[in-house]
């Protein structure tokens, strides 16, 4: 990795970890996550995906998150995993489902987790 990305890495976890649960740190974390999903470390990629996903399950980065961590684990070869992670995210979503503010947010979040974790060939 680039310098001029470790250095990026350097200033989000100094953000995060400073200021942890402003509205901003969600995107911190997307950015953060985005460096290691764009120089192909996807070890460090899934924990960081995994990490936004969990902690902030209603926010309007959760599709394209959950869909980067689906490709990580995919690219990684851990066809398992991702079908495991769909399985378990596809447990929890209700909850999350419940929390959004809108219907046309649900709506929106509902089709993009139908489409992440119903497609068999996707996850394997």
């Amino acid at each position: 990795m680039s310098s001029w990305f470790t250095r990026d890495l350097e200033a989000y976890d100094s953000y995060l970890e400073h200021f942890p649960r402003t509205a901003y740190a969600a995107f911190v974390r997307a950015r953060r996550a985005s460096v290691f999903y764009d120089h192909n470390h996807f070890p460090e990629a899934v924990q960081a995906l995994e990490e936004i996903v969990w902690r902030t399950p209603a926010a309007d980065l959760l599709p394209w998150q959950a869909a980067r961590l689906l490709d990580s684990l995919r690219a990684m070869g851990d066809s398992g995993g991702a079908a495991a992670w769909a399985g378990s995210f596809r447990q929890g979503f209700q909850t999350a489902h419940q929390k959004l503010p809108s219907t046309e947010d649900k709506d929106m979040i509902t089709w993009q987790f139908h489409l992440l974790t119903s497609d068999e060939d996707y996850c394997s």
